[in-house]
Protein backbone atom coordinates (compact mmCIF):
# COMPACT_ATOMS: atom_id res chain seq x y z
CA UNK A 1 0.00 0.00 0.00
CA UNK A 2 1.68 3.83 -0.68
CA UNK A 3 -1.23 6.26 0.50
CA UNK A 4 -4.85 5.40 0.08
CA UNK A 5 -4.32 3.00 -3.34
CA UNK A 6 -3.46 -0.56 -2.36
CA UNK A 7 -1.16 -2.22 -4.58
CA UNK A 8 -1.87 -6.24 -5.56
CA UNK A 9 1.31 -6.24 -7.14
CA UNK A 10 4.73 -4.60 -9.14
CA UNK A 11 3.01 -3.17 -11.72
CA UNK A 12 -0.05 -1.55 -10.14
CA UNK A 13 2.38 -0.47 -7.26
CA UNK A 14 4.84 1.35 -10.53
CA UNK A 15 1.23 2.89 -11.38
CA UNK A 16 0.68 4.34 -8.06
CA UNK A 17 3.99 5.85 -7.86
CA UNK A 18 3.53 7.69 -11.13
CA UNK A 19 0.27 8.89 -10.23
CA UNK A 20 1.56 10.23 -7.10
CA UNK A 21 4.77 11.56 -8.40
CA UNK A 22 2.25 13.77 -11.45
CA UNK A 23 -0.03 14.59 -9.01
CA UNK A 24 2.74 16.09 -6.96
CA UNK A 25 3.69 17.97 -9.94
CA UNK A 26 0.38 18.77 -11.51
CA UNK A 27 -0.48 20.47 -7.73
CA UNK A 28 3.06 22.20 -7.44
CA UNK A 29 2.11 25.34 -9.07
CA UNK A 30 -0.94 25.65 -6.30
CA UNK A 31 1.03 24.86 -3.55
CA UNK A 32 3.90 27.45 -4.50
CA UNK A 33 0.98 30.05 -4.57
CA UNK A 34 -0.49 29.41 -1.17
CA UNK A 35 2.68 30.13 0.46
CA UNK A 36 3.68 32.67 -1.18
CA UNK A 37 0.49 34.05 -0.98
CA UNK A 38 0.59 32.99 3.03
CA UNK A 39 3.82 34.63 3.24
CA UNK A 40 2.67 38.10 1.50
CA UNK A 41 -0.69 38.14 3.75
CA UNK A 42 1.59 37.58 7.03
CA UNK A 43 4.49 40.02 6.23
CA UNK A 44 1.38 42.99 5.22
CA UNK A 45 -0.80 42.06 8.71
CA UNK A 46 2.03 42.43 10.87
CA UNK A 47 3.62 45.18 9.09
CA UNK A 48 -0.32 46.94 9.99
CA UNK A 49 -0.26 45.33 13.11
CA UNK A 50 3.14 47.13 14.51
CA UNK A 51 1.85 50.55 12.66
CA UNK A 52 -1.45 50.07 15.30
CA UNK A 53 0.11 49.59 17.88
CA UNK A 54 2.84 52.43 17.81
CA UNK A 55 -0.43 54.31 17.69
CA UNK A 56 -1.93 52.63 20.05
CA UNK A 57 1.28 53.52 22.27
CA UNK A 58 1.57 57.21 21.12
CA UNK A 59 -2.22 57.91 22.35
CA UNK A 60 -1.63 56.22 25.24
CA UNK A 61 1.47 57.98 25.70
CA UNK A 62 0.11 61.34 25.60
CA UNK A 63 -2.66 60.54 27.96
CA UNK A 64 -0.69 59.16 31.14
CA UNK A 65 1.94 60.93 32.90
CA UNK A 66 4.78 58.42 32.55
CA UNK A 67 8.54 59.01 34.15
CA UNK A 68 10.15 60.39 30.58
CA UNK A 69 7.76 63.33 30.85
CA UNK A 70 9.09 64.65 34.02
CA UNK A 71 13.29 63.93 33.03
CA UNK A 72 16.02 65.24 30.95
CA UNK A 73 18.85 63.44 29.08
CA UNK A 74 22.12 66.14 29.50
CA UNK A 75 24.96 65.01 27.50
CA UNK A 76 28.58 66.00 26.65
CA UNK A 77 28.83 66.14 30.24
CA UNK A 78 32.75 66.01 31.34
CA UNK A 79 34.50 63.32 32.79
CA UNK A 80 34.14 63.28 36.49
CA UNK A 81 35.69 61.13 39.11
CA UNK A 82 33.25 58.80 41.25
CA UNK A 83 34.49 60.72 44.65
CA UNK A 84 33.49 63.84 44.11
CA UNK A 85 29.13 64.86 44.61
CA UNK A 86 28.56 65.20 40.89
CA UNK A 87 24.99 65.17 41.48
CA UNK A 88 24.62 67.40 44.05
CA UNK A 89 26.27 70.11 41.96
CA UNK A 90 24.42 68.94 38.61
CA UNK A 91 21.08 68.90 40.54
CA UNK A 92 22.21 72.80 41.80
CA UNK A 93 23.47 73.87 37.47
CA UNK A 94 19.86 72.57 36.47
CA UNK A 95 17.79 74.16 38.81
CA UNK A 96 19.66 77.26 38.45
CA UNK A 97 19.65 77.55 34.69
CA UNK A 98 15.44 76.31 34.46
CA UNK A 99 14.58 77.65 37.64
CA UNK A 100 12.32 74.49 38.07
CA UNK A 101 12.85 72.56 41.19
CA UNK A 102 14.81 69.50 40.32
CA UNK A 103 13.49 66.33 42.66
CA UNK A 104 16.84 63.96 42.21
CA UNK A 105 19.50 63.57 39.59
CA UNK A 106 21.20 59.80 38.77
CA UNK A 107 24.21 59.49 36.00
CA UNK A 108 25.12 56.98 34.21
CA UNK A 109 28.94 55.79 35.29
CA UNK A 110 31.38 54.53 32.28
CA UNK A 111 33.20 51.85 34.16
CA UNK A 112 34.57 49.52 30.97
CA UNK A 113 37.38 49.89 32.43
CA UNK A 114 36.74 48.32 35.65
CA UNK A 115 33.64 46.24 34.69
CA UNK A 116 35.17 43.23 35.78
CA UNK A 117 35.56 44.03 39.16
CA UNK A 118 32.05 45.30 39.50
Amino acid sequence: TLGLRKAENARQNCIIVSFGYETQRRLMFAKTCYLVGAYLFSFFYFVTLSIRHRRLFQIMDEDNLTHKDFCARCFGLPEMKGCDRVEEELKAAIAEATGKDVVGVSIAWLFNEIEDEV
